[in-house]
């Protein structure tokens, strides 16, 4: 895999016009690599140009509902039988999008694993945590998973909601002068914001202590406690003191050693690509905010790639056999 050093120097000599066709080539060539190191699995490139482009309307570039059209696109004929390695980039999104292709790619495969080039957060760590297998760079990195409230014109953390409660109970317990101070403070939070936070809670770790069990810590005798307590640490705000945390590898594989049935068993493992420059680059000269791209080993490429100058969604196939084009 090449470096982004590399890449620049062989990007130099190429045309700017024919750039973005350059960097496609170069994505495919390393999906294409990708597949044959993962014994011949599918590969779904899923990739936010968060990082590239700010400036686009958030929502373009998080997790949403309508990314499961792209992954039904890229995934039509696959031989699902030879499992899926998604490559995994993104700031997290909406929750409920996540647990939708969750769900489509558990009832489709098998067996999946995810590698992380970079950044998967919040619900992006979600999706993780749902796979087999998580594969991490030195550079990689997931995130915690608590639920953020929007108050006002920003956000909160739902467990800060609820410490703040319970913070609330206990020293009106301990002072009835108190209650005075925390009045306004409440009163300006609204009716049913508590309930809602805790719902909030209960859902995300539930259905992540879920996806644990049913895949990752399937084989485990104890497989049920452990997903419940994997899912518990990345959804404590009270542990990881913000959303936007670090959770490196070795973080990571901490919390998945404790229960691996075996040396080679389920869990983090620390083989992963250095990541993959090409995808940077991809956004810097191409009009795209979002990528999903698959390398259907060995016969079949597709690319669903969400643009800023047309709809959120736009259809690209290529068909390859023996190396040339059809």
């Amino acid at each position: 895999m090449s470096s982004w050093t590399e890449l620049v120097h062989s990007l130099e000599p190429v045309a700017r016009d024919f750039r973005p066709q350059w960097f496609r080539e170069r994505q495919q060539e390393s999906l294409n690599i990708i597949s044959q190191k993962r014994s011949h699995r599918n590969v779904v490139l899923y990739a936010s140009a968060f990082l590239q482009k700010p400036q686009i309307a958030s929502m373009s570039l998080l997790v949403s509902a309508e990314d499961i059209n792209g992954f039904v696109s890229v995934m039509y004929g696959m031989q699902w039988d030879k499992g899926l390695t998604l490559l995994l980039h993104t700031p997290g999104g909406v929750i409920n999008a996540a647990e939708t292709l969750v769900e489509y790619l558990t009832t489709k495969f098998e067996e999946f694993e995810t590698i992380i080039p970079t950044y998967a957060m919040s619900a992006g760590t979600m999706l993780s945590l749902a796979s087999d297998r998580i594969i991490m760079g030195r550079q990689s990195q997931l995130g915690p998973i608590d639920p953020q409230m929007p108050i006002g014109h920003g956000a909160v953390s739902a467990r800060a909601i609820v410490d703040q409660f319970d913070r609330a109970r206990e020293d009106d317990l301990l002072d009835l002068r108190m209650a005075h101070i925390w009045a306004p403070i409440l009163q300006s939070l609204g009716p049913g914001l508590l309930q809602e936070a805790q719902n909030e809670l209960d859902y995300r770790r539930q259905m992540v202590a879920r996806w644990l069990e049913r895949r990752m810590f399937r084989s485990l005798p104890n497989g049920k406690e452990t997903a419940e307590a994997v899912a518990e640490y990345f959804s404590d705000a009270s542990t990881h003191k913000s959303h936007g945390r670090r959770i490196g590898r070795e973080e990571a594989r901490s919390q998945v050693r404790e229960c691996r049935g075996s040396r080679n068993g389920p869990g983090v493992s620390g083989r992963g690509p250095d990541g993959l420059p090409s995808r940077h680059n991809r956004f810097r000269a191409d009009p795209c905010h979002e990528i999903a791209r698959e390398q259907s080993w060995p016969n079949v490429a597709q690319e669903r790639v969400m643009r800023t100058h047309t709809t959120k969604w736009s259809l690209c196939c290529k068909a390859h056999v023996d190396g040339g084009q059809v």
